[in-house]
């Protein structure tokens, strides 16, 4: 308290420069208002910066003149760091969702879609946008069974046994322009701290080109490419 009251002007000394504007801002409501709450960067005497929030009341008399301030400060610098580390944690899950190859589908507990990469956009023609709230079973639709019912299946499998589900393999999917692909990929849960289920993740990537090129090596590797005859060897394997 000598510090302070040896210096009238410590406190707006020590705040961070880049923060005066708005704690001057702050200030200005108490023109008008009873109380107000702010936070901001204060100088620590070794140097070091600390977050403070600081709460303001101020009494008025009678006449609604100000005659007292009553406040408070808290050091909350630990709970800033671990917000800034949060941050860019999600920050960068964020940029790696963005930038990956692979299509990458989140639902709520319901199976409803909450977001879509953009690999995901590209190979199910749906935005993000557009595809929130949209139960996922209407975006993996199989040519085989217009209902995808398995989606369904597959999220209470993940649901209930807490483990990553594999999707079915070689199985024929249209998207929203009517082009068939085949998929390749996993389902799994999102659970909280409780171990309750609250999502779930679809990582999924279009294998389209890969199996129709696997199919062809193998029908070379077996057929002459002339007659379109199996050849000698595919011949004594039969045989």
């Amino acid at each position: 308290p000598q510090d302070f009251l040896e210096n009238i002007g410590l406190w707006k000394q020590c705040i961070h420069s880049d923060d005066m504007p708005a704690v001057l801002e702050s200030l200005n409501q108490l023109q008008t208002e009873t109380q107000c709450c702010f936070e901001y960067r204060f100088r620590h005497k070794t140097g070091r910066y600390r977050w403070i929030q600081d709460h303001r009341n101020i009494i008025r008399n009678e006449y609604g003149e100000p005659i007292e301030i009553i406040g408070s400060w808290q050091d909350i610098t630990d709970q800033k760091e671990i917000e800034q580390a949060l941050f860019h944690g999600k920050e960068l899950a964020h940029n790696i969702l963005q930038s990956i190859g692979d299509g990458v589908i989140t639902t709520n507990a319901a199976g409803n879609i909450e977001y879509l990469n953009p690999a995901a956009e590209q190979i199910t023609g749906l935005s993000s946008d557009v595809a929130q709230g949209v139960p996922l079973a209407q975006v993996f639709k199989s040519t085989q069974d217009d209902s995808s019912p398995f989606i369904a299946e597959l999220l209470l499998k993940a649901k209930s046994s807490r483990k990553v589900i594999q999707l079915p393999s070689d199985t024929i999917f249209v998207n929203r322009e009517e082009v068939d692909y085949i998929m390749d990929g996993s389902l799994a849960p999102i659970c909280d701290r409780s171990d309750c289920v609250t999502g779930s993740v679809i990582i999924f990537r279009d294998i389209t080109q890969h199996r129709v090129l696997a199919r062809q090596l193998s029908w070379q590797a077996s057929h002459d490419f002339l007659t379109g005859l199996v050849n000698r060897r595919e011949f004594e394997k039969r045989l």
